[in-house]
C-alpha cells in the first residue's frame, strides 16, 4: 500500500526497512538457535550475504511488519521456496 495514497504518510519508518528486517532475521536467529549448533557457520554467510545484497530503497510502501520464518510454509521437497506465508 503507497502510504500517501491512503493519508499515512507519516506512518511508521519510511526507509531503511530491508536493512531493519535483515538485522532482525539475523537477530531471531540467534533466539533460536540450539547450543553448539552445527548451522551457524552457514546461518553467518547466508546473513553476511543478504546484508551485501540489500538493494536501494527506491520507494516507500506499508507491509506486513511480521513476516519472519516461522510464519512461512516451505515446500516439502525444496525447503528454499516458500510457498506460504501465514500469520
Amino acid at each position: 500500500v503507497d502510504p500517501d495514497s491512503v493519508g499515512l504518510s507519516d506512518f511508521g519508518k519510511p526507509s531503511g526497512y530491508l536493512e531493519r528486517q535483515v538485522r532482525r532475521w539475523g537477530s531471531q536467529w540467534q533466539l533460536v538457535r540450539l547450543a553448539e549448533d552445527r548451522r551457524d557457520g552457514d546461518v553467518a554467510r547466508l546473513h553476511a550475504a543478504l546484508q551485501q545484497a540489500i538493494p536501494q530503497q527506491s520507494r516507500t510502501s506499508i507491509v506486513h511488519g511480521d513476516y519472519r520464518i516461522d510464519n512461512t510454509i516451505l515446500d516439502s521437497d525444496d525447503p528454499t521456496q516458500v510457498r506460504a506465508v501465514v500469520d
